[in-house]
């Protein structure tokens, strides 16, 4: 995409307030229309690997969010929490699912681009290090568990169904566990041998067909209300 930023890297106002930037140092910029904004903010963040573009509110950041995929395949949106009741039940869920895509992205992309509001970044999320201890990744071959695999995914926020078809769902039959991680496009099937894992697939969600195999599959909370075990236990004796 260096093509679009070729005609400002020419020009010395715009080299200057680089310079600027790169030593951690704020820099404003006269009044411009909405489209010049995006193309100077990528332009500005092009040497960055972390990049934050902050706007006032959703509908605004959408409409940055849609623009910012003609200048950057790394772009993500991380909406804000919805904190209105009568909402919640209708787009609650998909709010956590994107916002834990993101942080997925956050953990595993070294570049970067995220779209957000001053509300998104006023709102709470989990430490770190409780998040990272909620990611579970599993091999071919690997000795596991099933029945304290199942425990801990529960943990994790996934809930028991008969059927997987939706996002945060599980099921285990058998030796088989089906889980569809929020972060993920598609259900996975993983068939264990005893306690090793025999293979794991990838199945589409409406014929419960498998799509592809892989070797190795990484599951995220379906919850960004995760819970440490010393904390339940400290809530428990509070209760």
């Amino acid at each position: 995409m260096e093509f679009f930023y070729e005609p400002l890297y020419e020009n010395k106002e715009f080299s200057k307030a680089h310079e600027v930037l790169k030593e951690n140092k704020s820099v404003y910029v006269p009044a411009t229309t909405d489209s010049q904004r995006i193309h100077l903010s990528h332009a500005f963040g092009a040497s960055f690997d972390v990049r934050f573009i902050i706007t006032y509110d959703d509908i605004r950041a959408g409409e940055i969010y849609e623009e910012s995929k003609m200048y950057d395949k790394d772009v993500v949106y991380f909406k804000g929490k919805d904190i209105c009741f009568y909402q919640a039940d209708i787009c609650g869920n998909q709010i956590a699912e994107e916002r834990l895509r993101t942080l997925r992205n956050f953990r595993e992309n070294r570049k970067l681009t995220v779209v957000t509001t001053i509300d998104a970044l006023m709102t709470p999320v989990v430490p770190p290090e409780v998040f990272n201890d909620h990611i579970i990744t599993l091999n071919v071959r690997q000795v596991c568990e099933l029945e304290a695999l199942r425990h801990k995914l529960v943990r994790m926020g996934y809930e028991m169904s008969d059927i997987v078809e939706t996002p945060g769902q599980m099921r285990v039959q058998g030796g088989i566990l089906d889980v569809f991680d929020l972060t993920m496009d598609n259900p996975v099937r993983i068939e264990f041998w005893g306690d090793e894992i025999d293979s794991i697939r990838f199945f589409d969600a409406q014929s419960q067909r498998s799509i592809e195999k892989t070797k190795s599959v990484t599951f995220y909370p379906a919850t960004e209300n995760v819970i440490d075990e010393d904390l339940l236990r400290e809530g428990l004796k509070k209760i």
